[in-house]
């Protein structure tokens, strides 16, 4: 959250929200899941690099070669594209427009962008030009 943003009580906030930079009441349970404490994606992923750090993340043929990335070379990858998005100029809350097919780029585009504090945007490869410009 914006430090420029005022800290509204609990039961003032809304459920949902189409502003990027506004928060929202939490539904929270006695228990089952929905009584786990929040976490933010980039908490989950480090949860998740810690427990299965050295396992395949992502998996993928190039050609006729196998490939993969371990979560650890995976959480890597996504921290270093957010740092790139940084330093290009991404704005908290602006977005990131991604324009491809399913690879281990587009996951690692779209997980650095948020760890970046930005949104990721998904472009079709059949868009007009026009399409993607407006994206």
């Amino acid at each position: 959250r914006p430090s420029s943003l005022p800290v509204a009580a609990e039961a003032e906030l809304p459920l949902w929200t189409t502003r990027g930079d506004a928060e929202v009441k939490l539904r929270m349970e006695d228990s089952g899941l929905g009584a786990e404490p929040p976490q933010t994606v980039h908490q989950a992923f480090v949860s998740t690099v810690e427990r299965f750090g050295e396992q395949a993340a992502l998996s993928w043929r190039d050609g006729e070669q196998r490939r993969s990335l371990s979560y650890r070379e995976y959480y890597q990858a996504c921290r270093t594209a957010a740092k790139s998005f940084l330093k290009l100029g991404l704005q908290r809350c602006h977005g990131v427009g991604i324009l491809g097919f399913n690879s281990a780029e587009w996951f690692i585009a779209d997980i650095g962008t948020i760890l970046a504090g930005g949104f990721a945007v998904g472009i079709y490869t059949t868009n007009s030009p026009e399409a993607c410009q407006y994206v």
